[in-house]
């Protein structure tokens, strides 16, 4: 389904497509994933170009057999754990606001203001150009 370049601020309405594969949403005006349905057979989502800011898990529980992720271009600054996104092997998170990846404040033994990366393990493609990552 392609739906790029619109004035979309929800995703709403696509109940109506369980079997989807693909869903190009980029160049719209989406700010959260809330409504996205579990596309338990979505392969590709595209959301580059939109007003996403934070990446989390809730959002992407539904969609067990994603397998790219494109988020460029949103000013995502944070990332939760997307680890259960067990089949994704490419995740574009270029042109963002990323400092670091992973989620804040957990301290390992010794290790002060360490922070747990939880991206998932078969992830073979992790784009992070353009980011303020030090």
């Amino acid at each position: 389904l392609d739906m790029y370049d619109n004035q979309i601020k929800k995703i709403s309405g696509l109940e109506a497509v369980p079997h989807l594969r693909v869903l190009m949403l980029g160049k719209n005006h989406i700010s959260d994933l809330s409504g996205l349905p579990p596309l338990e057979r979505l392969d590709v989502l595209d959301l580059h170009s939109n007003y996403i800011t934070h990446l989390c898990g809730r959002g992407l529980a539904g969609l067990k057999a994603l397998r790219v992720l494109n988020l460029s271009g949103n000013g995502v600054v944070s990332i939760g754990d997307i680890s259960h996104l067990t089949y994704l092997t490419e995740l574009n998170l270029r042109d963002n606001k990323l400092v670091r990846l992973g989620t804040g404040g957990h301290r390992g033994a010794g290790s002060e203001g360490q922070w747990k990366v939880t991206l998932p393990s078969n992830l073979t493609r992790l784009f992070l150009s353009n980011n303020f990552i030090s």
